[in-house]
Formats: structure tokens, sequence, C-alpha cells
């Protein structure tokens, strides 16, 4: 998991090691609204999955870098992989309960 999806200055690197490496997947939180179809582009819509690392502290910042997936143009059907079902699949959770 390549986490931040490479932010601002390495979302370019990032969509190229996403296109290179089958088995890498990205978390995306930090970078713009605008990056995150590139990275689905160059990695593929089951590769891209919303996550952050900030925990509870700075809690509010999270509606911040939701709209910033919400805003990005993509299809419902993709943001619903990107907000859940990929992350879902990656931890194998539809096989087990929490």
């Amino acid at each position: 998991m390549l986490g931040h999806g490479g932010l601002a200055d390495y979302v370019h690197a990032a969509g190229q090691l996403l296109r290179d490496l089958p088995n890498l997947h990205v978390c995306f939180c930090g970078p713009k609204a605008g990056d995150l179809p590139y990275l689905v582009k160059m990695a593929g819509e089951d590769k891209v999955t919303f996550g952050s690392d900030f925990g509870f502290a700075n809690w509010k910042i999270l509606a911040e870098f939701l709209d910033n997936v919400w805003e990005s143009g993509l299809a419902q059907s993709v943001l619903e992989k990107i907000l859940y079902r990929n992350a879902t699949h990656l931890l194998h959770l539809e096989e087990r309960l929490l």
C-alpha cells in the first residue's frame, strides 16, 4: 500500500509505480481532488483506497479530505470502491465479521 497517494509533488511518480507494479495499491487522502482521477487511470479503480493516518486529533480535516474524493468527478460506482469496497476486499472483510 503506497500511503498518501504520493502527495502533491509525487503523484506522477506514484502513478508510474502503480502502473508498473501489479501488486501495489494506493491510499488516497492527502492529494488534491484532481489527482484522484489520474491515480485511478494509472492504477485501476480496484487498487485505490481512501484512508488516513492522522487519527482523531485532527478529525475536522477529514471532511476536507473526503470532499477531495467526492469532488474528483469520478462515477459513483468508482467512488464506492475507493471509499469502501476496495478496503473491504484487501482486508478480506467479506469473509469474516470484525
